[in-house]
């Protein structure tokens, strides 16, 4: 269950009193642990660390949100998922099951199009229905789901 960190080229820095490194985080395959991944102070060469932010990644790291635990230490990944369970593999969030029904309103202005040709690209409006995503607290990926395919890239604040 590990996160392999690797410090990016010049990206160490001191801000005041405060040590900053920039590093890349990977996670291995199948093994994201329950509760996140541990980064020790040792880990990025510091004695304590203050704060961990997530300040970017790879297309496969949009998928998921991040959130440093500072109580213990640990880094956690979190599916925007509002509710539901959470997937054993990465995926997008769906609409709930049921079927979004409604009412088309074409927007004002629009003149239907009848023939079987190609046909434009129609604005419209759905109101009402069921099976709308609900919003809702993320949560976590579940234990030994592979996330080997996320890259992230670290600020890590602390003191040497």
């Amino acid at each position: 269950m590990a996160l392999t960190l690797t410090r990016k080229p010049d990206g160490q820095d001191v801000w005041g009193k405060t040590n900053v490194g920039f590093f890349t985080a990977v996670p291995a395959a199948s093994d994201y642990p329950t509760n996140g991944y541990t980064i020790t102070a040792a880990s990025v060469g510091l004695r304590s660390i203050i704060d961990i932010k997530v300040l970017g990644g790879n297309q496969a790291s949009k998928q998921l949100y991040y959130q440093w635990d500072s109580t213990n230490g640990k880094l956690i990944f979190m599916y925007p998922t509002g509710g539901a369970a959470a997937p054993a593999t990465l995926t997008a969030p769906v609409i709930a099951a049921g079927t979004l029904s409604g009412t088309a309103t074409p927007a004002a202005g629009v003149t239907p199009v009848t023939s079987t040709s190609s046909q434009p690209a129609i604005p419209v409006t759905i109101t009402g229905g069921a099976g709308a995503l609900t919003g809702g607290v993320g949560i976590e990926v579940g234990s030994l789901t592979d996330v080997s395919t996320i890259s992230l890239d670290l600020m890590v604040l602390g003191n040497a």
